[in-house]
């Protein structure tokens, strides 16, 4: 605990350090040295951190262009979550995200807060140069607002591709106006700035996680800093030999396979999503002749639209949705709930994707165009699904045609050789990655004499998130980088958990009501929260009538047997609704904890015990109504007891109909 005086201590030093710290310049100035100027944090703290204990934020100066190191200079955001353990091993683990142009920050610093690899030892984070929280940044608003404005439109190919170059072009046109010095922004700069960050922290040897893109730049860091790595990671692999782009085709094509493979193999996907593929496809290109419409919503704006959907689209939402692991069960069931009208999955998850605003575009284009040019658009392989093929050369071919006008300078052949290297290197797989097959790992792997290959069965892009198995793995390797890391862990996660009828209790309710309630949602809400609070109060007025009448001599009742009864049966409706309700949240808050893709489309069929319960209520609820009726005839209840277990036998009923209706009653079965 802070006193104010010391508060504001901490703001007058910060406010100093802010005023004397070297600034962003397009001047050239003295030769820096690498420093660390500590700084309040860029981004929302996560839960349970407190700010300079478990999380140091702040920033480096790094040269723009580090042959010239007396010139102008790039702001590099950094985050530093601190080790949970009193004595951390001095070596921090330096995260590397991808892209290019995937902010650190804003990404990662969440899902590696609570992370087991900070018992040991420091993570850093850090914002590579052009990315959402560097100075300066790269991002294309433009491309955003062309998405605003033509998400409900139905463009053909030829106007889609023209104004999406129009927009990079604008972006470009507005940063090189603003004094960015695009040519600034390629791997091997990139690479320089780990090894400045490493110094302006006072750190010796360090360990790399980089993943996509930053596996790349992690090897680029391998073989220009060799001496100051003790062990690397490199996960989703992307070699640097020859171009992704050039397998891009084929990446893609394969986990398609992959995906309708697995679902094929496994008797309650295939039992209940027979023939995935040719539904798929037959949707791809019923789609591309008449496009479906889909309602979003822009989290930030709260804007609704109700996007077009043509089968090319299609194709990509699969493609973008393979990347995350926890969706991978999920996909059969959103295949076939199109054919139906259902896209629950798609409004939930998409927009988080298509309304991006951390994503530094300008940043993926001036790299790519430097590095990932060696290839031809229509050397693509004939054995792909001529849909995706199809859909493949038309977008390496725009790629080409943002790169010429783009101009970023080739960085060279250095670039694209394999990287040689005997540091300690750990490789992870997903495969079922769309983009970074496994192959890539073993390519990579070649030049490597101390390395470890590890494929996670289950996974998509990127398999650090994809579970506690590959979190142990990685950790058992940075415990001791010169042995092979215990993965028996792999064993338990051999086959993907589809979500089927036989495995759920199917319902849209619970990812709608999370991702976008409306104005019902609330209504509901307020009835249910009212409904529960009547229900809530037998269990207190009840006892206290009891204790008044015996304290005042009184007959606790006139109606004998049937009396209690009666009581008895709200005192059980009130019990089971607020168990239910209980339960409910307990589940729900389950599946958002563990990230399960489930959440998207219902329950777990374990669970199919507490969804009796409404039913209980209902049915009990009935027979209350028959005890009303009865005592309104006989009489013995005071009149206020009459009405008030009345008022509870028809809550009791409103209670399971607005939870009927709200979709969370009839997922039973």
């Amino acid at each position: 605990m802070t006193t104010p005086r010391t508060q504001l201590l901490v703001s007058l030093i910060v406010l100093i350090n802010t005023l004397t710290a070297p600034a962003v310049s397009a001047a050239p100035h003295a030769q820096p040295t690498p420093t660390f100027y500590p700084g309040q944090c860029v981004i929302s703290i996560p839960l349970g951190l407190e700010e300079g204990r478990d999380i140091v934020c702040g920033y480096v100066l790094v040269p723009e262009q580090h042959a010239t190191p007396d010139g102008p200079t790039i702001r590099l955001e950094v985050a530093i979550l601190k080790s949970k353990s009193a004595a951390p091993a001095p070596d921090p683990l330096v995260i590397l995200q991808g892209g290019p142009g995937g902010s650190t920050l804003e990404d990662f610093a969440g899902p590696f807060a609570d992370s087991p690899l900070r018992a040991d030892r420091d993570l850093v984070l850090f914002d590579q140069r052009g990315a959402r929280h560097s100075k300066p940044e790269l991002r294309c608003p433009e491309l955003l607002e062309l998405t605003q404005q033509t998400i409900e439109q139905r463009l053909s190919p030829e106007e889609a591709d023209r104004r999406s170059l129009e927009a990079s072009l604008a972006c470009r046109q507005r940063l090189n106006a603003d004094g960015v010095n695009l040519a600034a922004f390629d791997s091997f700069e990139n690479a320089a700035d780990i090894e400045w960050l490493r110094q302006a922290l006072g750190y010796g040897p360090i360990n790399v996680y980089g993943v996509s893109y930053g596996s790349q730049l992690a090897q680029h860091f391998m073989r220009a800093y060799p001496a100051s790595l003790r062990a690397v990671i490199l996960d989703a692999v992307v070699p640097t030999q020859g171009s992704w782009l050039a397998d891009y085709p084929r990446s893609q094509d394969r986990a398609f396979r992959e995906l309708f493979k697995a679902c094929a193999g496994d008797g309650a996907c295939n039992a209940a999503y027979p023939n995935l593929e040719q539904v798929f496809f037959q949707l791809v290109d019923q789609f591309n002749q008449t496009p479906t419409r889909i309602p979003i919503t822009d989290l930030e704006t709260r804007q609704h639209y109700n996007a077009v959907v043509d089968g090319n689209t299609l194709m990509d939402i699969l493609f973008q949705f393979l990347y995350v692991s926890d969706l991978i069960p999920a996909l059969p069931r959103m295949i076939y709930g199109l054919r139906g009208g259902d896209s629950t999955l798609i409004a939930a998850v998409w927009p988080l994707l298509v309304f991006d605003r951390n994503f530094s575009v300008g940043m993926y284009d001036s790299v790519v165009c430097a590095e990932e040019m060696d290839y031809q658009p229509d050397d693509v392989p004939a054995d792909l699904y001529p849909q995706l093929a199809a859909y493949a050369k038309r977008s390496l071919r725009s790629l080409q045609a943002l790169c010429r006008e783009w101009q970023s300078p080739p960085l060279g052949a250095e670039a694209n050789q394999a990287v040689v290297s005997d540091v300690p290197t750990l490789l992870l797989n997903g495969q079922f990655d769309p983009i970074t097959p496994p192959g890539n790992g073993e390519a990579v792997a070649r030049g490597l004499s101390h390395r470890y290959v590890v494929t996670f069965p289950t996974t998509g892009h990127g398999a650090a998130f994809a579970g506690d198995c590959p979190t142990s793995v990685i950790r058992a390797f940075l415990d001791n980088p010169n042995a092979a890391p215990d993965t028996a862990c792999i064993a338990e996660h051999l086959r993907v958990n589809f979500i089927t009828p036989r495995t759920a209790l199917l319902t849209n309710a619970p990812i709608r009501v999370l991702t976008a309630p409306n104005v019902w949602d609330a209504v509901r809400g307020l009835l249910v929260a009212l409904a529960l609070f009547v229900l809530a109060s037998p269990f207190v007025i009840w006892p206290l009538v009891v204790l008044v009448r015996v304290f005042r001599r009184r007959s606790v009742d006139t109606t004998g047997c049937l009396g209690w009864l009666a009581r008895g049966s709200a005192v059980i409706v009130s019990a089971l609704a607020l168990i239910f309700f209980i339960g409910l949240l307990s589940v729900l808050g389950y599946l958002v904890f563990t990230n399960d893709a489930l959440l998207f489309y219902g329950f777990p069929r374990p669970a199919a015990l507490l969804f009796l319960l409404p039913w209980a209520v209902g049915l009990l609820a009935v027979v209350m109504l028959a005890f009303a009726v009865i005592v309104w005839r006989r009489g013995g209840w005071p009149v206020w007891e009459r009405v008030y277990f009345t008022l509870l036998a028809v809550t009791a009923l409103g209670y399971v109909a607005v939870l009927a209706q709200w979709g969370f009653v009839w997922v039973w079965g």
